[in-house]
C-alpha cells in the first residue's frame, strides 16, 4: 500500500487534512525520492466514492480555524467552507475534488509501501494525591528546563531547540528517564497526578495525551507540554536487539504483555527510552479529541499525522 497527500488548489501548498490509500499495483521500477510525489486523479484513490465525506468536514473546519490555514490558498478555501454548514456526503466530497488534489507518498526508502498506524487516547485510573494506589506521578513541565534555540547560529538546527539546566553556570542535559525514575533529578513538587499503573503511564508518554480517570468518576485531560530532551527509542527495537522478540511479534499488545509478566526487568527495559514527556492539564470536554500539531482537536478517524519535513 501507498499513502496519498494532497494539495490545495491552486497552489501547491500540502495540507494536513485528508490522507487516503492508493493500491500498490503498477509500481515504478525504480526507488522514488522520499515524501510527497506526483498527482493521480480521485479515481485511483480505493473507496473514494464510497466514503462519508462529511465525517471529514469537522476536520477541515477546525483546520480552519488554525493558524496553518493563514496563507496561500487557504482564506479562500476556508470562505467557501463555511458557506456550508451541514453538507451531505456528496457535496463534501465535490467541495474536496474541487479544492484538493491527491498525491502519492513515498516512503523513506523510496517506495509505495508503507507501515500505517494508529493514534488512541488512553484513560488511566489516577488522583491527585498519591496513596498505597496512585504511586506513579505524572509530572508537570519542570521549573528548571531550559530549551536553548541556536537556530539563528546554526541554521542547521533549526527546528531542533536543545534542552538541558544550568549546573553553576554551565548548560547540562536534563536527566534521563533512567535518572527520572531512580530520583536524581529534583522532581519533586511538580507532581500534576499520581496514576495507579506504570506501564500504563508509560504509554500515555508514547501517546503524548490521555485521560485520567480520578476516584470521583470524574476525567482530567492532559497532554503533552514538554520533553527532557532526549531521542524517543523504541521499546520494541530493544526487545528485537534483545533477541527477546522478532520484529513480526512487536506490538503493543506484545509489549505490555512482556512487561506486566517480567515487572522486575521491566524498569530497566522501559529505560532504554531515554526521552520522557511532561505533562498539562488541558480543558477538554469528554468526547472531544486531544489536540494535534495544530493546535485543534483531533477528529476521530479524520485526523491525519504527518511529517513536517516533506
Amino acid at each position: 500500500m501507498a499513502s496519498l497527500n494532497v494539495r490545495v488548489r491552486p497552489v501547491s501548498i500540502r495540507v494536513w487534512l485528508l490522507a487516503v490509500m492508493i493500491g500498490a499495483s503498477g509500481c515504478a521500477m525504480w526507488p522514488q525520492p522520499p515524501g510527497i510525489g506526483r498527482a493521480v486523479s480521485w479515481s485511483r484513490v480505493p473507496g473514494w466514492t464510497q466514503d462519508a465525506h462529511a465525517e471529514a468536514w469537522p476536520a477541515l473546519l477546525s483546520t480552519c480555524d488554525s493558524r496553518a490555514a493563514r496563507s496561500g490558498a487557504w482564506p479562500q478555501l476556508c470562505a467557501a467552507a463555511r458557506q456550508i454548514a451541514a453538507p451531505s456526503d456528496a457535496q463534501a466530497r465535490t467541495f474536496f475534488e474541487t479544492w484538493f488534489v491527491p498525491h502519492r507518498v513515498h516512503a523513506n526508502d523510496g517506495s509505495r509501501r508503507a507501515l500505517v498506524t494508529g493514534y488512541y487516547e488512553p484513560i488511566l485510573f489516577g488522583s491527585r494525591t498519591p496513596d498505597s494506589r496512585y504511586r506513579f506521578p505524572l509530572y508537570r513541565r519542570p521549573q528548571d528546563l531550559l530549551v536553548i534555540d541556536l537556530a539563528a547560529v546554526y541554521p542547521e538546527l533549526r527546528g531542533k531547540p536543545l534542552r538541558g539546566r544550568l549546573d553553576g553556570q554551565r548548560v547540562v542535559p536534563y536527566g534521563s528517564r533512567a535518572d527520572i525514575e531512580a530520583g536524581r533529578t529534583p522532581l519533586a513538587g511538580a507532581e500534576l497526578l499520581w496514576v495507579d499503573d506504570a506501564i500504563a503511564l508509560f504509554f500515555l508518554q508514547i501517546q503524548g495525551a490521555g485521560r485520567v480517570m480520578l476516584p470521583d468518576d470524574t476525567q482530567v485531560a492532559v497532554g503533552y507540554a514538554d520533553q527532557n530532551g532526549y531521542p524517543y527509542v523504541p521499546v520494541g527495537k530493544c526487545l528485537i536487539e534483545r533477541g527477546i522478540l522478532k520484529s513480526e511479534e512487536v506490538s503493543l499488545q506484545s509489549i505490555r504483555a512482556w512487561l506486566q509478566q517480567n515487572p522486575a526487568a521491566a524498569s530497566e527495559l522501559l529505560n532504554c527510552n531515554p526521552s520522557y514527556i511532561f505533562f498539562q492539564e488541558r480543558n477538554l470536554p469528554a468526547g472531544v479529541g486531544p489536540i494535534g500539531s495544530l493546535q485543534v482537536p483531533l477528529t476521530t478517524l479524520r485526523s491525519v499525522a504527518v511529517d513536517t519535513n516533506h
